[in-house]
């Protein structure tokens, strides 16, 4: 299976003011019980604006089509993933990347029946995938630039952002699924803690050819 990332089209826009980003979420937190009891298709433009309590013309001020109304919430997580790789504490490493990453599963972790809804309908329109799949390519693209800052290649950037975003999406899914139980950021983090991804090493272990394998193992020893 191939995943193609719909690309910006002509004037669509990512980056709204605080007061726009607000305004956005007003709508679509009026608009998911219509989209979720009608469908995408049989919601029109007009019906969300109407919901939403702005103008047609204010609408398209606010979204370039009603495609952004159900994912522009990750507007919200990506402004506090910014923050968290912004103001956390140590140096760009994957688990720090994925510390801030896991915002955006903390967010959607607050309630799991509306998580539910929204990947069921996200599930039912390829417009709507599109859209989320527009967002895992701007986490990806974040985390990539953090990491790309330290002391790896932009390659190995690109390969530890990739991992990170997949992992924190699979743990998503796990957890509206009901495989894990556990708050899905917490599980996310804790996950991707135990592993050892390229580019990211804390220390450097010295082996000598007289080393026994006991003193070898006691140095790679946490």
């Amino acid at each position: 299976m191939v995943l193609m990332v719909r690309p910006p089209l002509p004037g669509e826009r990512d980056d709204f003011g605080s007061d726009d980003l607000e305004a956005r979420l007003a709508v679509r937190r009026a608009a998911m019980p219509l989209l979720i009891e009608h469908g995408y298709d049989a919601t029109s433009v007009d019906a969300i604006a109407s919901v939403g309590g702005v103008s047609r013309r204010s609408f398209f001020r606010l979204f370039d089509g009603k495609h952004q109304v159900v994912s522009c919430d990750h507007g919200r997580y990506h402004e506090k993933v910014l923050a968290a790789l912004q103001h956390g504490n140590g140096g760009r490493t994957p688990r720090r990347a994925a510390v801030a990453l896991s915002e955006v599963l903390r967010g959607f972790g607050e309630d799991l029946k509306a998580a539910r809804e929204r990947q069921a309908l996200i599930a039912s329109h390829s417009l709507l995938q599109a859209e989320e799949l527009r967002w895992s390519a701007r986490y990806r693209a974040t985390i990539s630039g953090f990491l790309s800052d330290n002391a790896v290649t932009t390659v190995e950037a690109e390969y530890i952002a990739g991992g990170l975003v997949a992992a924190a999406e699979k743990t998503l899914r796990d957890w509206i699924d009901g495989i894990i139980d556990r708050e899905p950021a917490e599980a996310f983090v804790a996950a991707v803690s135990g592993l050892a991804p390229r580019g990211g090493h804390d220390r450097v272990v010295v082996v000598e050819s007289a080393l026994s394998a006991e003193e070898i193992r006691r140095r790679l020893a946490p």
